[in-house]
């Protein structure tokens, strides 16, 4: 066998007519732009690095593509920016690498940040915090998606968080809203499992539905019932709805302006 010593970029740009089509990555590195590993090549990192993706790269795997590490562990120190597993592709990312998974209808995996995944996901996605993240701007979930948050991760939306009608969050672990801002639902959120704390100054105003352990201590616009369990935050109209259709005396509450 040949070996041929070189930066990556030069390596890559060559790795249809490598050995294999194999490129090896013997020191540490940051991948930027736009990388696209296709069917039948490899990128093999060695053990002894670490490697990243810049805030501003983005890594595909196609199918039949493949990332892997010498000792076939997960790879990846950070991912700051996106990667992007197809359905067929090998790659598996380190747990602490990235904030969020989020799927797509076509089974295709991006690992990226909370951020990036809510802003850039669309009608049958499900984003997955897996890990502890931050909101630096105010985001929406739009229709069709759902932001699942894990036992144990937070998610903190420093400048609120709005869930449109037909978007959904599923939290087991902790929503957080930055003080002075706002929790606006009009989709769902399924929070019986999970917690939802909202910041000093700060409002929720349901016109879809909350369901939380017990009633939040906190301002919010709406109505609310405790059945089953838990309290369902949602308008008049729609609690009684729903408590019509239980065999319970249930009292409704009515809150906020």
């Amino acid at each position: 066998s040949t070996y041929t010593y070189t930066d990556f970029v030069t390596a890559f740009g060559q790795i249809d007519s490598a050995e294999g089509k194999t490129v090896t990555l013997m020191g540490g590195y940051t991948f930027e732009g736009e990388v696209t590993v296709a069917e039948d090549q490899f990128i093999v990192f060695a053990d002894s690095a670490e490697y990243d993706i810049d805030e501003a790269a983005k890594v595909t795997v196609a199918e039949g593509g493949t990332i892997e590490s010498e000792s076939n562990t997960p790879v990846f120190n950070k991912i700051y920016g996106i990667l992007v597993v197809m359905d067929g592709g090998d790659c598996t990312p380190a747990e602490s690498s990235y904030e969020v998974t989020s799927t797509d209808a076509n089974d295709n995996v991006t690992y990226t940040s909370a951020a990036t995944a809510i802003k850039t996901a669309t009608s049958g996605t499900t984003v997955s915090i897996v890990n502890n993240a931050v909101l630096k701007d105010a985001v929406t979930i739009q229709s069709g998606v759902t932001v699942e948050i894990a036992d144990g991760a937070k998610l903190t939306a420093q400048k609120g968080i709005t869930v449109a009608e037909g978007g959904k969050i599923v939290n087991e672990g902790t929503l957080e809203i930055g003080k002075e801002y706002d929790l606006i639902v009009a989709g769902d959120v399924e929070s019986a499992e999970g917690t939802v704390t909202l910041g000093t100054d700060s409002e929720m105003t349901v016109t879809g539905t909350v369901t939380v352990p017990a009633p939040l201590n906190a301002d919010v616009n709406g109505a609310y019932y405790s059945a089953d369990g838990v309290t369902v935050y949602t308008t008049v109209a729609k609690a009684v709805t729903a408590v019509t259709a239980m065999d319970l005396k249930v009292q409704i509450y009515a809150v906020g302006t």
